[in-house]
């Protein structure tokens, strides 16, 4: 999946983020989520109501190590252990098409997308 990405290409990003805002457990507020992404360089730092999920842009194409610094600065401002998994558009895009059921879904605005900790792009 995904494709080859050059640095200085931009791309969109999406960081899902497990284990924060779950009920009264390990609360971080989206402010504050999005300051900690901003402030590793990301650009149109964006995220929807309390979820935990931030979606960004980037000129530099995210590698491993990048991808482990957000996770551990995402971590750190949780104050926890916290799992983060990073996407391209691309890559979300894919696992959109490749749905086995898109054709037979009445709403999917009720989908529901589970990602292990062993998928990698």
């Amino acid at each position: 999946m995904g494709r080859a990405v050059r640095e200085h290409d931009v791309s969109t990003y999406f960081a899902l983020i497990r284990g924060i805002n779950v009920g009264r457990a390990n609360r971080v507020p989206m402010a504050d989520l999005r300051r900690v992404v901003a402030g590793l360089g990301y650009a149109e730092v964006r995220t929807l109501l309390n979820s935990g999920n931030v979606v960004f842009d980037s000129e530099r194409v995210m590698t491993a190590v990048r991808r482990g610094a957000l996770a551990k600065a995402i971590a750190a401002q949780a104050g926890a252990g916290v799992a983060v998994m990073v996407l391209s558009s691309v890559d979300l895009a894919a696992v959109v098409a490749e749905d086995p059921l898109g054709s037979v879904a009445a709403d999917p605005s009720r989908y529901l997308v589970a990602f292990t900790s062993g998928w990698r792009t």
